[in-house]
């Protein structure tokens, strides 16, 4: 048997930038999901990325029919990757229900593509989160995301936008 050596990282530290969540009920409990893939953050270990980009020609691609583009995550020819973001993107996302969302900082590691607006990373796990006070059960989410691990908060005001430094 032989051991590969392992891949050195892309930076020196983990990358700490923002990200947005929905909380949904699992099996487990609240847990924090992706706003666009059915993906359940777990609690406690880092969330690997893997490719779930369409693939095949168009229309099969597509329509998801085949997924995964045997490829480790994140590619830098590809869209996939954990993604986190600059201040500036979240606020657009914010602007209309704020409450609807967990904003966090998350720590980025191990392979990380920079885009133009953000990063996409191999490896990733919250490192700090805020929830909108004043909003619907916004303690009791707050508790439950304690299963985390990191710091829970309920944001000031009834906007999360405040916690966003400016871009």
């Amino acid at each position: 048997m032989s051991l590969s050596p392992a891949r050195a990282p892309d930076y020196a530290e983990a990358i700490a930038a923002w990200r947005l969540w929905l909380p949904v009920e699992t099996p487990e409990g609240i847990r924090l999901r992706s706003l666009f893939h059915d993906t359940a953050w777990p609690a406690g270990v880092p969330l690997r990325a893997t490719c779930l980009a369409p693939r095949g020609p168009w229309p099969l691609g597509r329509l998801g029919r085949r997924r995964g583009a045997g490829h480790e995550a994140p590619e830098a020819r590809c869209t996939c990757g954990l993604y986190a973001a600059h201040p500036d993107l979240l606020l657009e996302h914010l602007a209309g229900e704020p409450a609807r969302y967990v904003v966090g900082r998350v720590l980025l590691w191990g392979r990380v593509v920079e885009c133009e607006r953000g990063w996409r990373a191999e490896l990733a796990y919250p490192a700090h989160l805020y929830v909108a006070a004043g909003g619907r059960d916004a303690g009791r989410l707050c508790a439950a995301l304690a299963v985390y691990g990191v710091p829970v908060e309920e944001a000031e005001g009834a906007s999360l936008e405040r916690l966003l430094p400016a871009a």
